[in-house]
């Protein structure tokens, strides 16, 4: 995180990462083997920082940082957050009417209140969302994964899952 001009901190909006694609993926090094992807895939590092807390800059040295476990988190509390607006259409039918169908949803689950960020998670295509699923899988938390996440890649997300092999092979 950064501070801006009032002291508060705030999500940066960058992409900059270093090129790595003349480079070898590290060995043993989850966090190295991300920032090595995000290196390579300028469109990843583009998704990953529309996910709020994902990227910011690091205090200590000024570089572009990427928490993944934060990542994978989001990931994890999608899956919450479904299982609560069952629920809550469960429990509260949506309305017919336009206007009041409108104040039922809002009055629904929040998706910031599971995960920061999981709101910049929802809106994205299955394919934006598969890239950062690779990305997160390099973090701590357990990110659901199966091959039908896959499907929507394009040739750019075919590249980056080659990457990724790479990477994990190494690590």
């Amino acid at each position: 995180m950064s501070e801006n001009f009032t002291g508060r901190r705030t999500q940066v909006m960058l992409t900059g990462w270093p090129d790595t694609s003349g480079e070898d993926p590290p060995a043993d090094h989850p966090y190295r083997a991300a920032t090595w992807l995000l290196g390579r895939h300028p469109r990843l590092a583009q998704l990953a920082t529309r996910i709020a807390g994902v990227v910011y800059v690091d205090e200590h040295d000024g570089e572009l940082s990427i928490d993944v476990a934060h990542l994978g988190d989001v990931f994890a509390a999608g899956v919450k957050y479904g299982e609560a607006w069952e629920d809550y259409e469960y429990r509260h039918r949506p309305p017919e009417d336009e206007n009041a169908y409108y104040q039922w949803q809002e009055a629904g689950p929040k998706a910031d209140d599971f995960a920061k960020g999981l709101s910049g998670l929802l809106p994205m295509s299955s394919g934006e969302v598969a890239y950062l699923r690779l990305l997160a899988t390099l973090g701590t938390t357990r990110v659901p994964f199966k091959l039908d996440d896959l499907r929507s890649l394009d040739a750019e997300g075919q590249r980056l899952l080659g990457d990724w092999c790479r990477a994990v092979q190494e690590g």
